[in-house]
């Protein structure tokens, strides 16, 4: 059996933990430059009020209804979700954090009866318990025999909290599983993209009890093996990993909008290196390397009165690194050869292609070579090291700047709390 444990409205939920007075009340956590919503209470949910929609649009909503809005806090998220996690091994080794806020558990061979469904349902429900004790988070549970079936599960919980006040659904009962498929629609799967529930719906198939009907071979045909191990699944046989539907990544980017225009070559150049370097530690995370280093510059198109003016140019390496300084270098040429002065940039990104996996890369045939992975390996590892256990920015490269007066804007931060000594609440 598998569960899927969920933190509901993870971010908001995190804010929350620190400003007890907030239960009850609409919160919502803004994205990067306070652009749009990226987390909502339930409270907020309930004013109509949809994800991802620009915060200007509502803010006569948020002043009429007291919302709370938040400006992203992710090391505060990710110092929390990794507390989620530590509770979660205490009821199995046997884990896999699947998001922030998701995690999938190996429950053993509890047998699916009427007998073994009431003690996953206690377990489900003391899980919950013992995160909401523990660290003020709700979640929300889905147990069942396979990892699809556990998220249909989950998903349904979160849908239906007035329904089941205890946050915890098992689907152990065929009877059971075959009326959750018969109301659940394949656009809503996991693993279901737009791109195969158009399939499935050019073949008059809408919900997931008329896909576990379809021949296997048509499946393989038309929705490759994903399709495949999805529709097994959902018959209770175990056939997906987390690779399988999580895509491996192509690219690793970051990009961002500046909190004001930038106008000088200066700043300009520390925001791209700033986002070089956070690309370079994704690389090094994903145990990735990268080859090719995109850098893209524009104004904003929205203000008639400047300007316009949109570039990209990529540079490419001769050995494929996790670097910071070869992928430094490589940004630098990549922007001199696009950067023209007289205008107000808005944005500015680094995508990095070319990804292969470390330890299958070869030195090149011409021309000289990075430094290779083993020996700027351990300098990177001992950077990310500090900056893990410091906090993010203890040690970084000077070309990345110091002041940055061109980051985005985050005027409602709140504060570190778990991660920096300043920010420690005081109990008097």
């Amino acid at each position: 059996m598998v569960a899927l444990v969920d933190c509901n409205n993870f971010y908001a939920s995190c804010e929350r933990v620190f400003r007890p007075e907030l239960q009850g009340r609409p919160v919502a956590v803004l994205s990067n430059n306070d652009g749009c919503l990226v987390s909502r209470s339930d409270e907020v949910k309930a004013l109509g009020i949809p994800g991802a929609a620009p915060a200007f649009k509502y803010r006569h909503l948020f002043a009429q209804h007291g919302v709370s809005l938040f400006s992203s806090n992710y090391t505060l998220y990710a110092d929390m979700s990794n507390r989620v996690v530590e509770i979660l091994r205490q009821f199995t080794p046997e884990l896999e954090v699947y998001s922030i806020d998701e995690a999938f558990l190996q429950l053993g061979g509890l047998p699916a009866t009427l007998a073994g469904e009431a003690a996953l349902l206690d377990l489900g429900r003391h899980m919950r318990r013992t995160v909401l004790q523990w660290l003020d988070l709700p979640v929300s549970v889905g147990i069942a025999p396979t990892r699809t079936l556990a998220k249909m599960a989950n998903r349904y919980v979160k849908k239906h909290k007035a329904e089941l006040p205890d946050g915890v659904l098992t689907l152990v009962q065929p009877a059971h599983i075959a009326q959750m498929l018969a109301s659940t629609p394949v656009g809503e799967l996991w693993g279901i993209g737009h791109g195969l529930a158009e399939k499935l719906h050019q073949r008059q198939v809408y919900y997931a009890d008329e896909f576990v009907r379809l021949p296997e071979n048509w499946v393989r045909q038309h929705l490759t093996v994903t399709g495949w191990r999805i529709q097994t699944e959902l018959r209770g046989i175990p056939a997906v990993q987390l690779h399988d539907v999580t895509e491996r990544k192509h690219t690793v980017m970051v990009t961002r909008s500046f909190g004001r225009p930038v106008t000088t070559r200066t700043d300009l150049e520390e925001a791209v290196a700033h986002y070089t370097s956070q690309c370079a530690i994704k690389l090094r995370r994903g145990q990735s390397l990268a080859q090719m280093v995109h850098v893209f510059v524009k104004t904003n198109s929205h203000i008639k009165t400047d300007a316009q003016y949109s570039a990209g140019y990529s540079v490419g390496l001769a050995q494929a690194s996790d670097s910071t300084p070869a992928l430094l270098r490589a940004a630098g040429q990549a922007l001199a050869a696009i950067y023209r002065e007289g205008f107000r940039y808005k944005k500015a990104g680094v995508i990095l292609s070319e990804i292969t996996e470390r330890g299958s890369t070869q030195a090149p045939l011409f021309g000289p070579a990075e430094p290779p992975p083993a020996k700027t390996g351990p300098l990177m590892q001992l950077v990310d090291k500090l900056n893990q256990k410091h906090g993010p920015g203890t040690v970084f490269y000077a070309k990345a700047g110091i002041a940055q007066p061109w980051a985005m804007k985050s005027e409602l931060h709140s504060p570190y709390y778990t991660t920096r000594w300043s920010d420690l609440l005081e109990v008097s």
